[in-house]
């Protein structure tokens, strides 16, 4: 073969490489779980999204589940269940998922232990905000806050922290299910 021809190849062959290595074909998403706001291993792990009533199953390697990506214009539900802990929630839009993202699945049965804004900032009842910040309390070491009406009637709380990878303001989403007693 003449040398050109070699030489020819070569370069087309390292151009496909590089442009097809650009390519992204799936989103890849860390997987933490919180049971009374305390890390715990993940031994089971299931994911799924729904898109257009089509479950899609996301491939999990031990924190880490990647999806194929979706059309940008589709909005999708996510199922999870870990270590049988399930939620389910949705609908999201498509570059949360594209984009990759943290995903905390978390279950609080200790309402009572948990430290409130309010008290954080050590705001007394005649604080103008105290109503407001008295319910907000502080979860997941430290780095989320989620709203509860009456914490003390609280039976059961299961929550989904879903965090894209962004550039900018670090935008999340808390998704909350409360049980109350009765």
């Amino acid at each position: 073969m003449p040398k050109g021809a070699l030489i020819f190849i070569a370069v087309v062959h390292l151009f496909c490489s590089q442009l097809l290595g650009q390519v992204k074909c799936c989103s890849r998403h860390s997987l933490s779980l919180y049971i009374n706001d305390k890390a715990r291993q993940i031994h089971y792990a299931e994911l799924s999204i729904v898109v257009n009533g089509r479950k899609i199953m996301g491939k999990v390697a031990g924190n880490t589940c990647t999806f194929p990506l979706i059309d940008s214009t589709e909005d999708f539900n996510l199922e999870i269940n870990l270590n049988h802990l399930k939620f389910s929630a949705g609908p999201y839009k498509a570059w949360f998922l594209n984009n990759g993202s943290d995903l905390i699945l978390g279950k609080l049965r200790k309402t009572n232990n948990l430290l409130s804004v309010a008290k954080y900032n050590g705001m007394t009842p005649d604080d103008p905000n105290w109503n407001a910040y008295s319910k907000r309390f502080i979860i997941v070491n430290h780095s989320y806050t989620i709203d509860l009406d009456k914490p003390d009637q609280v039976k059961k709380l299961r929550f989904l922290i879903l965090t894209p990878y962004s550039k900018g303001d670090g935008v999340y989403i808390l998704t909350q299910k409360v049980l109350y007693k009765k």
